[in-house]
């Protein structure tokens, strides 16, 4: 196991010791290699656009990344690295709404936006006193034929710490505005060293990601645990999955992949295509398949384990997990699938980790808090997770106040906690996860979690077309309700979609039959309808203004969604 304290010791480790071993290899849709990476050769590529970093003066600043291709993402994410400067992975804006990055590059105080050729044509001219744009894949090309050793004279290492920052990973804003994570060469070595142990990882496994690598699943997990561990990485682009999730499964089975993963809906995806995988399709050597970012459905896995046991998927590769960017990434993970029937018993919740498993918690703490009276809570209660990690970051990029809020915090007069705004329970030591704080609706005294209801109707109504469904809790003459929105996968942009009436009373009954209230509204939508963070999590404050803009024009009796337009994601590469 690498002794390293930061991530360019860790690099450096891998090129003196295995310097021609592929490190990251790139696939197109038709799963052909485009592009190897060999530890050598990443070294040379991020050391090219490092030295121009270092000559420019951004060393210790952060730097936002906005990369499409995965290729280019992780050239210049190292090359931050090996300047010294922080990269602040960035999504790109949707549409024309390149204010908003204008915004977050003024409130982070970033020195410089890293970019491609491509994305630049697209960027509306910024001055360049106000912050510089370095198109990457531009830079410096004739220094790519020079030699190593000329460029290791050029540039000057930095003289990094385990304290210094590594880098500033965004929040995904699923509840709140995204928030910049501060995280530290020992927070990323800490998290790379417990997802090692868990996985069990040899330099014998072989990784592939379909993941954005702006987020945080993609980049801890595929890109540096692969270097930590050894391992062969693939990358598929994000749009190719989205556009036909098989091919996830095809490469896996074309590549011998032992380690991948993502969200519950990755696999529910695959679930419901209708194209035919091949019949040579073999999963039987991917050992860890890793499922986390939001509440876990069991029906959801176990779907998928039926459709692909002929095909070689074993029950025992599931390994349900729990993390968080403010833990770097990986907080706590179990293999197989365990069920409780819940806190009140009314639900089935998938085991996410066992607290007490210092093997696979990556020596956290785990405790279940009353968000109210700051005290643990019985087992079976549910409550707040808070963690006390190595792995917990020491809080928000210049947002000291909201920092104070949920980072070292006290229990019982002890420990330096971190707050998650993530509500679950402990019970027979194990943890459940129940859903986010802030996504718990109040109806009539009654407090129910938006992703129970959303479980639900993810499993009733896979036959009608519908494809996803947010509740949002709202006030109605200052009484607490809530709506369903629902996306159906019809692109039809104006209302009534055929059978839509009836659809509306089938999701009624469902959660009134379930959960003995009945949504004040339930409102159809085209596909694509539905505002996603950068994660692919609903955006729930953004779902609440569709269906507030939807008020406003349905007194005229007709159900049409003219804001729809608003929403739609319209672009190609859909965030996941």
């Amino acid at each position: 196991m690498p002794k390293d304290r930061d991530l360019i010791s860790l690099l450096e480790a891998g090129v003196s010791a295995t310097p021609d071993k592929p490190l990251y290899t790139f696939l197109d849709r038709e799963l052909r290699c485009t592009k190897t990476l060999t530890y050598a050769t990443l070294f040379k590529e991020a050391l090219v656009l490092a030295c121009h970093l270092q000559t420019r003066g951004l060393a210790r600043t952060p730097v936002l990344l906005i990369q499409q291709k995965n290729s280019e993402f992780v050239r210049s994410f190292w090359a931050c690295l090996l300047a010294g400067a922080w990269p602040m992975p960035c999504v790109r804006p949707r549409g024309n709404k390149w204010n908003q990055l204008a915004t977050l590059a003024i409130q982070s105080r970033a020195s410089a936006i890293m970019t491609s050729s491509a994305i630049a044509r697209c960027m509306p001219a910024l001055k360049p006193d106000v912050i510089p744009m370095i198109v990457s894949d531009m830079l410096d090309a004739d220094n790519n034929s020079a030699d190593v050793d000329d460029l290791r004279r050029v540039w000057a290492r930095p003289q990094t710490s385990a304290d210094d920052i590594a880098f500033i990973q965004y929040t995904s804003g699923s509840t709140s505005h995204p928030k910049g994570v501060v995280i530290t060469h020992a927070n990323v070595m800490s998290n790379l060293a417990a997802i090692n142990r868990a996985f069990s990882c040899t330099d014998a496994d072989v990784g592939l990601s379909w993941l954005p690598l702006h987020h945080d699943m993609g980049l801890i997990g595929h890109v540096l645990q692969p270097l930590y561990a050894g391992i062969h990485n693939y990358f598929l682009n994000p749009t190719d999955f989205l556009s036909d999730p098989i091919l996830w499964l095809d490469a896996i089975s074309k590549y011998r992949v032992t380690i991948s993963g993502g969200p519950a809906f990755a696999f529910g995806f695959c679930t419901r295509q209708n194209r035919q995988q091949h019949t040579s399709l073999q999963l039987s050597q991917w050992r860890i398949a890793y499922c986390g970012s939001d509440r876990i459905a069991a029906h959801t896995l176990r779907q998928f384990e039926k459709r692909y046991a002929g095909h070689g998927f074993s029950e025992d590769a599931w390994f349900p997990c729990y993390g968080l960017a403010e833990s770097t990434l990986y907080v706590c993970g179990v293999k197989g699938i365990t069920l409780s029937p819940g806190a009140k018993g009314d639900e089935p919740y998938v085991c996410i980790g066992e607290p007490d498993d210092t093997k696979n918690n990556g020596g956290s703490d785990i405790r279940v808090v009353d968000p109210v009276l700051l005290k643990q809570c019985p087992e079976g209660c549910v409550g707040e997770i808070w963690i006390g990690s190595a792995c917990v970051s020491p809080g928000y990029y210049h947002q000291s106040i909201l920092s104070r809020r949920h980072f070292n915090l006290a229990l019982d007069g002890s420990g330096a906690f971190f707050r998650t705004g993530d509500l679950g329970f402990i019970q027979d030591r194990r943890l459940y996860f129940t859903g986010r704080l802030k996504n718990v609706i109040t109806v009539r005294g009654r407090s129910l979690h938006a992703e129970d209801i959303e479980s639900l109707l993810q499993l009733e109504t896979v036959d009608t077309g519908l494809q996803r469904c947010v509740a949002v809790g709202i006030q109605i003459d200052d009484i607490d309700s809530f709506v369903i929105l629902a996306e159906h996968r019809s692109r039809k942009l104006v209302q009534p979609l055929e059978g839509a009436a009836q659809l509306e009373r089938q999701i009624k009954n469902l959660v009134c039959d379930t959960f003995g209230v009945i949504p004040h509204d339930v409102l159809i939508l085209p596909a694509a309808s539905l505002p996603l963070t950068t994660s692919g999590k609903p955006a729930r404050s953004r779902c609440r203004d569709v269906y507030t803009d939807y008020r406003k024009v349905s007194d005229s009796g007709i159900k049409s969604l003219p804001c729809a337009q608003t929403y739609t994601r319209k672009e190609a590469s859909v965030h996941v």
